[in-house]
């Protein structure tokens, strides 16, 4: 039964991503197929309806096969190949459902040559001039919470430097017995701090991205789709600063442990719960949210002739933006 416990654990992330990859189609912009830039209207003809499907079964099989496989190794083989089994499976799926994405992405791009769906319409770019004159995340001031909760914890450390033991813990399994001590030293027991001081500069720089990211508005009902991009931009700040300062403040509390008695089985489901809780938020974000607000109803706007500008070629296999004429950085 632990083991049983343990793999649902460990591989919690590993479905998440798997089904988050699995109904990508449905989670991006409407302007957007497979990497592939397309008029918003014709993203419901059945012709994409159809290869959307295609790929959420084909995926799920392989999804379904590489999770058969890779739960039957971890069971069989020996407890020390466990994590190794793990990480393997991750990277096989990762590199798998890529290359089904790409199969589908030129699939996309013939489809998308037959049908001009671009001839005889007008492409145009939409720019909110104001766009950036306001509030689109909330302040990084926020984060002062996490960095005073790890000043105070410093402090209690130094205080308490004397009393705490000269084996610290570092790695607990999933019955929360401590498996990996280390000598203590200023290094070992402030190792936590700098980590701390760390992510929270990481999560102001990812905070500070989300408002900056470059716009991406629709040409064909810019209010509406300036409206989503404000909300989406919203939500995704909130959520980096609760997650964030809760990361921070997790770390914390595992320096407790240095100082004071703390049941390793309460740690471990402390830390078990908040990353379920992690992950299922922004699950929950994504499906909700959509790819720039795309999923995100308002009634604001209406729908005109123009369309979004045919951008393929900025975009390499569909992933990765490359425009040398773009002044935006991010």
């Amino acid at each position: 039964m632990e083991k049983v416990y343990e793999l649902l654990l460990l591989f919690s992330s590993y479905l998440i991503l798997a089904l988050i990859n699995v109904f990508m189609p449905y989670f991006t912009r409407r302007t957007e197929s497979f990497g592939v830039s397309i008029p918003e209207e014709v993203f419901e003809e059945e012709i994409l309806k159809d290869l959307r499907k295609r790929y959420v079964i084909i995926s799920s099989v392989i999804v379904l096969l590489i999770t058969v496989i890779f739960s039957y190794l971890y069971f069989s083989g020996p407890p020390e190949m466990g994590m190794r089994y793990f990480t393997i499976g991750m990277i096989i799926l990762i590199l798998s459902l890529f290359a089904v994405y790409l199969k589908f992405h030129f699939q996309m791009k013939k489809i998308k040559s037959e049908k001009k769906w671009y001839e005889g319409k007008v492409q145009t770019i939409v720019m909110d001039i104001n766009f950036r004159n306001e509030k689109l995340t909330y302040s990084n001031l926020w984060f002062l919470i996490p960095f005073m909760a790890t000043v105070v914890m410093a402090i209690l450390i130094y205080i308490n430097y004397d009393i705490i033991p000269e084996q610290i813990p570092t790695h607990f399994d999933f019955k929360g017995n401590v498996t990996t001590w280390k000598e203590k030293s200023y290094l070992n027991v402030y190792w936590p701090t700098l980590t701390q001081l760390f992510m929270i500069g990481m999560f102001i720089f990812v905070n500070s991205i989300i408002g900056k990211a470059k716009q991406q508005i629709s040409a064909s009902n810019p209010g509406k789709s300036i409206e989503q991009n404000k909300i989406f931009r919203k939500r995704w700040s909130l959520f980096t600063i609760i997650m964030g300062s809760g990361t921070v403040l997790l770390f914390a509390f595992v320096q407790l442990t240095f100082i004071y008695q703390i049941s390793p089985k309460i740690m471990t489901a402390v830390i078990g719960v908040f990353t379920l809780v992690a992950i299922l938020g922004s699950v929950y974000l994504s499906i909700t949210t959509g790819q720039g607000g795309s999923r995100i109803k308002v009634t604001r706007g209406l729908d005109g002739q123009e369309i979004d500008r045919d951008d393929d070629k900025y975009w390499k296999l569909g992933q990765f933006y490359f425009n040398p004429e773009d002044p935006a950085v991010f």
